[in-house]
């Protein structure tokens, strides 16, 4: 039983990433057992991930109207911020990790109604949650606190 709490990040709210529970957390007091309440907590957890990869990368400088995968293709492509910091395997491993959400989970919420039960919204914060996580983890230089 010592395990749930780290199987389910969000009943131990204080591991999510700062940001993430700031922003999803006004939707979710509403209701934790509302659909409706997920829906919009998970339309903003992802749109908490496009903008910490906008940041990071630094592509409004690139292309500001970029979104989604767009972001994703810049962060990660090989003319990046990244280029010389990881190598041409991990930078693509990054890219189809962080392109596999957006087309999967940014994209369908981005789009539609979808009023997910609590279990799968939770789910899908917790994994954008580790996906923020992944992120701090890479080295993205001297002005990284710039970005954040």
């Amino acid at each position: 039983m010592s395990a749930i709490p780290h199987l389910i990040p969000l009943t131990e709210v204080q591991h999510l990433d700062p940001e993430l529970w700031e922003r999803c957390r006004f939707s979710l007091s509403s209701g934790g057992d509302d659909p409706k309440a997920w829906d919009k907590a998970v339309r903003t957890a992802t749109v908490v991930l496009e903008e910490r990869l906008r940041k990071l990368g630094k592509t409004e400088a690139i292309n500001p109207d970029a979104t989604g995968e767009g972001i994703v293709n810049i962060v990660f492509g090989k003319s990046s911020v990244l280029s010389g910091k990881l190598d041409d395997r991990q930078r693509e491993s990054y890219r189809n990790l962080y392109a596999g959400m957006m087309a999967v989970f940014r994209n369908h919420y981005a789009h539609r109604i979808v009023d997910p039960s609590p279990e799968v919204g939770g789910a899908i914060i917790a994994f954008i949650d580790l996906l923020l996580k992944t992120l701090d983890d890479i080295d993205w230089g001297s002005d990284e606190s710039e970005a954040l």
